[in-house]
């Protein structure tokens, strides 16, 4: 699993100040808030803050000096904007084409959620607007606000900070757009008007339509418009959209644990067995000692381990279940919840994977899941879960920016470890194995379509036997709310 590293954070936090100073978000002479400010508001270390303005003075953007804040000098120019966005071009292509991809998929479920003032205020929102004479910023904001709504109604942090990071990346685009018609813009605004009407009574396959529709003629049109960029006389270094989730890193001593506890549920660490040394354990995972016994002092709290000084750590995993003390920990709590949500938005996004892959998964990538399936017992299958489908779309997605936006959510997976406390029925398992070869089957066969609507229902059923588990454990306040039921 990657790290959480200063280069990334870096990297994310002076993309972020640069499209400000380049958008004229801030301008020629103003000051950046302070060190200790920018800390706060990007939760990031005052080493992380350094680099990146070191970074911003090396570029000319700014100028430091020692006790004080750091000053805009860049004037802003559309030179200079034109410059950036070349930098930025292929990022944008990929971008745009997300946009497309997962952003009607994710509206048409959060309109499923609707209440009355939503619908209102979806409604007061198209007429504040004059269909005849919008312009094309006037239908931007429009459609964005009215998207953001749709899809806040999951309160899913996750999809919030994804959508809120990919708005910002793709912010300058927006307000630079060609040169498009009025007639355009009109209709357009009418597309939003039918999507209302949709919404409002439920009409979910034309409300797709509209908004796959709507996603389309706006890549269409970026598109024309950064194949107008001139190409610059000179090399200039890519900027890449990044995107770091908060808590898709745990900390180390937290992920250590977790891998411990993954060992445990999967058998490759018996009930009874002691665990290496913690030398060994350092070792193995290239951790400091002092990590190790946090990570060991986190499995004696949850019950999954009885320490013994001199004795070393004998696993207790069968009284620990008995006692379910973990699920009570706030620990586990926080990470159950980011689980939950991770398991919605896999499954929001799991049929436009399954159809944006399909023609890049080759048939050894089919063949391995195979002899995974027909060699592995229901338990084996059960545990595994999606996991190896994620992977196909990690190693075949063309798109980099989709398969980053994949690898992390993959990571987030990680924090469903602490379910090893709940003890599903056999049939359950059973069921879900089964399940699971569907979706194998559905792979053999190619069927993109059919392929997307398995998986979709393998994270609907896991859904629901972890909030049967929950629920028995009296553990209800970490179920977020959610929306798993396929799109027809």
């Amino acid at each position: 699993m990657a790290k959480k590293t200063p280069y990334t954070q870096c990297e994310k936090l002076y993309g972020m100040l640069l499209a400000q100073i380049i958008s004229g978000v801030r301008v020629k002479g103003e000051l950046l808030p302070t060190l200790n400010e920018i800390c706060a508001q990007y939760k990031v270390k005052i080493g992380i803050v350094l680099r990146a303005l070191e970074r911003l003075e090396q570029e000319g953007y700014i100028r430091t000096k020692r006790g004080k804040q750091a000053v805009v000098v860049f004037e802003n120019s559309e030179t200079a904007l034109l410059q950036y966005l070349t930098r930025k071009k292929e990022a944008l292509k990929d971008v745009f084409q997300i946009w497309r991809i997962l952003l009607p998929n994710l509206a048409v479920h959060g309109a499923r959620l609707c209440e009355k003032n939503d619908l209102d205020y979806l409604r007061d929102l198209l007429r504040s607007y004059d269909g005849e004479t919008i312009t094309v910023d006037e239908y931007t904001i429009l459609i964005q606000k009215f998207i953001d709504r749709l899809v806040s109604m999951f309160e899913n942090p996750i999809l919030s900070d994804l959508r809120h990071q990919l708005t910002l990346f793709s912010k300058i685009p927006y307000t630079r757009s060609p040169q498009d018609t009025r007639a355009d813009c009109m209709d357009w605004y009418r597309v939003l008007e039918d999507s209302l009407f949709c919404i409002e009574h439920h009409e979910e396959s034309r409300l797709i339509v509209n908004f796959e529709k709507l996603y389309l003629s706006y890549e269409t049109r970026m598109l024309e418009y950064l194949a107008m960029l001139p190409e610059p006389n000179v090399a200039l270094s890519p900027v890449e959209f990044s995107w770091q989730p908060e808590n898709s890193t745990p900390p180390l001593y937290i992920d250590i644990a977790l891998q411990l506890i993954m060992q445990m549920s999967m058998g490759n660490i018996s009930d009874g067995e002691r665990l290496p040394s913690i030398i060994e354990l350092a070792e193995k995972f290239d951790a400091s000692e002092i990590t190790i016994r946090g990570a060991i002092r986190l499995l004696n709290q949850l019950g999954l381990i009885e320490a013994k000084r001199g004795r070393g750590c004998t696993v207790t995993l069968s009284e620990a279940r008995q006692r379910q003390p973990a699920l009570a920990s706030e620990t586990a709590k926080q990470g159950l919840k980011i689980f939950l949500y991770t398991m919605q938005a896999i499954f929001l996004l799991c049929p436009k994977l399954a159809e944006f892959s399909m023609d890049f998964i080759l048939d050894d990538d089919i063949e391995k899941i195979g002899a995974w399936i027909e060699n592995g017992s229901d338990a084996d299958i059960f545990v595994q879960g999606g996991s190896p489908f994620l992977q196909l779309f990690l190693d075949r997605m063309p798109s980099k920016t989709l398969r980053d936006i994949v690898k992390h959510l993959c990571d987030l997976e990680r924090w469903g470890y602490f379910l090893v406390f709940c003890e599903y029925k056999e049939y359950r398992v059973g069921f879900f194995a089964q399940q699971i070869r569907l979706v194998y089957q559905a792979l053999r066969e190619r069927d993109m379509v059919k392929f997307g609507e398995r998986l979709q229902e393998v994270y609907s059923l896991n859904f629901e036997a972890v909030k049967e588990n929950l629920l028995l454990s009296g553990i209800q306040e970490v179920l977020p709310i959610i929306c798993l039921r396929p799109l027809r």
